[in-house]
This record gives structure tokens, C-alpha cells and sequence, in this order.
């Protein structure tokens, strides 16, 4: 996993050094961070690699699916049966990182295989195969900021709001979980920008805290 900040990011934005029991505790802070990230935003935010993935989907019965982020995408099948890459458009148009495929319109209207083209993808229990290079171009910065704030206010609240001058053992006693960091992102008003990273289903919707809204 690409990590969406790290230790001296976190001492940069504190404008501190940490100790030990410090570092400790931002390391942990850091992994339950980038796992709440994840969470809130139905996604992941990995660097894609240089080889390409297979992964498996269910078909939905409309002309568009989401999948994992991707960068490219080299194969699609459905039902076993291949799709030509050229007849698919993918989104968001005009952009690195891409999650969803949509097949042309100007398909045939047929759930059926005829001449290797289909205008839906056939409903179905992990019957869309795509083959792609799965993750971000790079990670987004508002991504890298939200994971740096959080854990500076975390390493702050296990403090007793200081990052200064803390190495004794019940500052580790602090336990980090998706309800503290919750917790704390609503306080210091990340969600904000998270909610912009949220995973949109294929009508184009992301369902935030206070529920669905158009992207």
C-alpha cells in the first residue's frame, strides 16, 4: 500500500521531532488513518504499478460499471466472452485515474453475445472480468493532507494537546480507532474534503455522512 503520509510529513506539519514513544504511536496513528481514509471514501488511494491486474466484478445489467481505480485498462470480458477495449469509454473523462466502463451506445441492444459486442453488462455473479493496471496515477493531495492533519491531531489529543515533550508509557496506552479518528476529523473538519474523494456509484452519486448527492 502506498502510504498517504509518513512520520517526517507528520514532524514537518507539527513543526517538531519526535522521540520514540512518539514515533511509535505516529506510526500506528498512520495505518488506522489511511484505514478510516479508505473506509470514508469507499476506495483506495495505491499508486498503480507497472503490471497489469485481473480482477473480478458482477454484472449489474446497465451499460456502466465501477470498478477499482485504475490508470489502464487492457482486457474486458463478460461472461467469458471479450470485449474489444475500443468499445468502451472510460471515466472520469479527461482524467489519469479512471473507475468506471462504459460500454458505446451505439452497441447492439442485446444482453446476448452477437459478433463479440455486448450494450450491458449481463447481470451476474463475478462474470466481468477486467484486466487493468489497478490505482492512482498519484496519490491526490488533498489525500496527503487530510492523512498528515489527522495524524498530528491524534499524536495532539493522545498529548493531552501538546506534541511536545510526551514519552511516558500510558501516552501509548492511547488507543487509535475508526471511532477517534471519526471523531476527530469531524472536529477539525476534514470530512469536507473527503466527501469530494468519495467513490461515485454508476448514477454518478456519492453517499457522504448525510447521504446521497449528486458528484
Amino acid at each position: 500500500m502506498s502510504s498517504y503520509t509518513d512520520k517526517t510529513t507528520v514532524e514537518k506539519y507539527l513543526d517538531v521531532t519526535l522521540d520514540a514513544n512518539q514515533t511509535s504511536f505516529v506510526v500506528n496513528a498512520i495505518a488506522g488513518v489511511e484505514d478510516f481514509i479508505n473506509k470514508y471514501c469507499g476506495r483506495k488511494f495505491d499508486v498503480a504499478g507497472t503490471t497489469a491486474t485481473k480482477k473480478l466484478y458482477d454484472g449489474n445489467g446497465l451499460e456502466s460499471i465501477v470498478v477499482d481505480d485504475f490508470t489502464e485498462i487492457t482486457s474486458l470480458s463478460i461472461d467469458e466472452i471479450d470485449v474489444d477495449t475500443d468499445d468502451l469509454f472510460l471515466y472520469p473523462a479527461n482524467e489519469d485515474t479512471k473507475f468506471l466502463i462504459e460500454l458505446k451506445n451505439t452497441l447492439p441492444r442485446s444482453s446476448r453475445n452477437l459478433g463479440g459486442q455486448y450494450f450491458i453488462f449481463d447481470v451476474g455473479q463475478q462474470n466481468v472480468e477486467v484486466e487493468a493496471k489497478f490505482g492512482w496515477k498519484a496519490i491526490p493531495e488533498g489525500i496527503k493532507l487530510v492523512a498528515t492533519r489527522l495524524a498530528g491531531a491524534l499524536l495532539k489529543e493522545a498529548s493531552g494537546g501538546t506534541s511536545k515533550e510526551t514519552t511516558s508509557e500510558s501516552f501509548l496506552d492511547y488507543k487509535v480507532t475508526y471511532q477517534s479518528i471519526k471523531e476527530i476529523a469531524n472536529a477539525i473538519g476534514v470530512v469536507e474534503i473527503l466527501d469530494q474523494y468519495i467513490k461515485p456509484n454508476a448514477e454518478g452519486q456519492r453517499r457522504s455522512k448525510s447521504g446521497y448527492f449528486q458528484v
